[in-house]
């Protein structure tokens, strides 16, 4: 009777332990060992890792997933690209009889992407499952904590779709992450290219520092659209200053070329996932060179000279504001103020048309700052897809009053818009095309009176239209470089309509090294 007991029991305990071994069944469908990894507070996204199984003789599908603590789910698997392994998108997963799929680390897992807060280790959370037969599976999912181990290829898969990026494996399965997720918290895909400004969020806790070295160069004038000669604008522009004792009719003194070459070091802090402060300096040098014309009238050329400045530059502090990310599209706020401690009261030695020389403050454009505290809006939109990013930048220069000497410079508006494509994981290439419009001066320095162009309030701004191409250098994770980013740009004007004679741009050159931590 005993023997016959155990058998009975033995026999009930191998029919009921499948249907125990399953923590949630729907009709023939079965998941086990539900989990998700806990996220930091800059995640965007996380993951979820399970069992999913199928009893009886037919197979199903899963189809769908959905939580109230994401904006969506999605199945996401490993494909191996050379020697590189990348996450790719699935539409559904297959589930055969007596085969369990196993989503986990590494393998098929499922992407909680736009997460409403953090997952904290302990919670859990529902999910609801949706297969192509058993219909609607209703699972709760418990939080795990993140293991500080050296499983770096569980890791980076985590930490880079935190970040909304691409992960990568090597050859010896550790993990290399891709593009610039680690660098920019919440950023998507190939960073904005280095002509952008407050174009990335760090996640809370990281910092960033930067040089970025520009070089502008200007050469030739135009009045609006048409390009003038020098003995056209020597004999028939007119001087403003024509009522002045001592003043030619005519423009005398003529700018033939300029350069700029700025220097900023820059900073970047996020006390929290949702905002992030930058500050910037910049030390300025500029030259220009002119040509003189004797007398009051004809084209004869007196001489030569240059002008030159060099000094710290306005100081500016930002805050960039989260608005919106869902891990592939990401909107923020530009919100700042410049301060003026750049020097407008700059001088130097010109030669005049009668020939003398003098020292005299120098014109508008070879001033160091603006003399006025600016406000700086501006709106930035980021996205991405695979190896894919874009986004699109508009940002402003908003004068506040005028500066001790009576003036202000004329407001700015800047529309910008990129593409980039990440090449390897180590490199990326940009295109961007940037538009901007600059007014003119209001008010007058009475100490800027010469006969030439620039020390004319009304020959300042107009609108331009750039078109600039670059390439990213960033560093792997699991090299010494990590954190490190080196980016160049080179841009020329496709359009240029300039408010009264001015030296129209002739090329930009922008150079940018960051490291983030």
């Amino acid at each position: 009777m005993n023997i016959l007991r155990a058998a009975i029991f033995m026999a009930a305990a191998m029919l009921i332990t499948p249907a125990l071994a399953q923590d949630f069944i729907a009709g023939d469908a079965g998941v086990d060992n539900a989990w998700a990894r806990a996220t930091p507070g800059r995640a965007a996204n996380g993951a979820a890792y399970m069992t999913l199984s199928v009893s009886g003789d037919q197979a199903d599908r899963l189809i769908s997933a959905s939580s109230p603590v994401a904006e969506r789910a999605e199945f996401h698997t490993n494909l191996r690209e050379g020697e590189v392994i990348k996450m790719r998108s699935m539409a559904a997963i297959d589930v055969l009889p007596g085969a369990p799929v196993m989503l986990q680390p590494g393998g098929h897992h499922l992407m909680l992407i736009g997460l409403a807060k953090p997952l904290k280790a302990g919670q859990r959370f529902p999910l609801t499952l949706t297969f192509e037969r058993a219909g609607i599976l209703k699972v709760e999912v418990e939080v795990k904590p993140v293991r500080a181990s050296a499983e770096n290829k569980h890791e980076s898969e985590h930490g880079a779709h935190e970040h909304g990026a691409d992960i990568a494996v090597d050859g010896d399965g550790q993990g290399l992450t891709l593009h610039s997720g680690h660098e920019a918290g919440h950023a998507h895909g190939p960073e904005a290219p280095v002509g952008i400004m407050g174009g990335h969020m760090h996640g809370a806790g990281q910092w960033m520092v930067s040089y970025r070295f520009m070089r502008m160069l200007m050469e030739g004038t135009r009045d609006g659209s048409d390009d003038l000669s020098l003995e056209q604008i020597a004999t028939t522009v007119s001087n403003r200053f024509s009522n002045v004792a001592g003043q030619p009719p005519t423009l005398r003194v003529v700018p033939t070329k300029m350069s700029m070459d700025m220097h900023m070091f820059g900073a970047m802090y996020a006390p929290t996932d949702w905002i992030t402060l930058m500050a910037m300096g910049m030390h300025q040098k500029k030259e220009m060179d002119h040509v003189t014309f004797a007398g009051a009238a004809g084209t004869t050329r007196l001489g030569e000279f240059t002008t030159e400045t060099e000094g710290w530059s306005d100081t500016k502090l930002s805050a960039l504001v989260r608005l919106y990310d869902n891990g592939r599209h990401h909107l923020h706020a530009n919100t700042g103020v410049s301060l003026p401690t750049g020097s407008v009261d700059e001088e130097d030695d010109v030669l005049a048309p009668n020939g003398t020389r003098s020292i005299l403050r120098v014109p508008y454009p070879m001033q160091l700052g603006s003399g006025t505290y600016d406000a700086l809006p501006g709106l930035t939109y980021t996205a991405s897809w695979d190896d894919l990013g874009w986004g699109a930048q508009y940002g402003a220069v908003i004068r506040l009053g005028d500066n001790h000497d009576g003036y202000s410079l004329g407001d700015e508006h800047r529309l910008t818009a990129w593409t980039a494509y990440q090449l390897q994981p180590w490199v990326s290439a940009s295109l961007r095309v940037a538009g901007q419009s600059i007014g003119k001066i209001d008010g007058i320095d009475p100490n800027i009176v010469a006969p030439v162009q620039t020390a004319d309030p009304d020959n300042q701004g107009g609108e331009r239209i750039d078109l600039a191409l670059g390439v990213a250098f960033s560093g792997l994770s699991k090299h010494s470089l990590e954190g490190h980013r080196l980016a160049v740009e080179l841009g020329t004007p496709v359009y240029q309509d300039l408010n009264g004679p001015q030296l129209k741009t002739d090329m930009t050159l922008a150079f940018r090294y960051q490291f983030t931590f």
